[in-house]
């Protein structure tokens, strides 16, 4: 994904300084509340919040069928019943 975004403009929409954007391009350690600023302001900060959300899987295939559920409001599963009509 490519922004063509400088460290100063990456820096005002995270609300980090660019000696951090510094230090992480670098490779540098960084707080997990800085790191989620950071995937936020580069569009990715909802993945990783779904991910915390998400029961712990035993394995990634279970994991990824976890994300490929769609949600209720999807037309194919509102259209199914879980219990027959009475």
């Amino acid at each position: 994904m490519a922004f063509d975004w400088r460290q100063s403009d990456l820096a005002e929409r995270s609300g980090i300084s660019e000696s951090t954007i510094k230090a992480v391009e670098k490779g540098s350690p960084v707080s997990s509340e800085k790191l989620l600023r950071l995937l936020l302001a580069l569009g990715h900060g909802s993945d990783v919040l779904k991910m915390l959300d998400s029961p712990h899987y035993p394995d990634l295939q279970s994991q990824g069928r976890f994300f490929d559920l769609k949600p209720a409001s999807s037309p194919v599963l509102a259209t199914k019943r879980v219990r027959p009509k009475a």
